[in-house]
């Protein structure tokens, strides 16, 4: 699962999540972003939001080139 506000990867047993009455559910890894997110403000211009999910992404990449080396290998 990951915050849908910061993209941050969440911990079972961590965070809130919100159900709405159409059946979608969404997950938050902090009240900071569940706030930010009833807000209606864009992750986009919020530096730290987006300062997590770029380091996230650049997580998953290395990862991806570490599993392509070994197979390589």
């Amino acid at each position: 699962m990951k915050c849908v506000f910061c993209g941050k990867p969440q911990q079972p047993g961590i965070g809130t999540i919100l159900a709405y009455n159409d059946g979608r559910v969404v997950y938050f890894c902090s009240s900071k972003c569940r706030r930010n997110y009833k807000l209606r403000r864009d992750p986009k211009r919020i530096k730290w939001a987006r300062q997590k999910g770029i380091q996230e992404k650049e997580i998953a990449h290395a990862k991806k080139r570490e599993i392509k080396k070994d197979k390589a290998s």
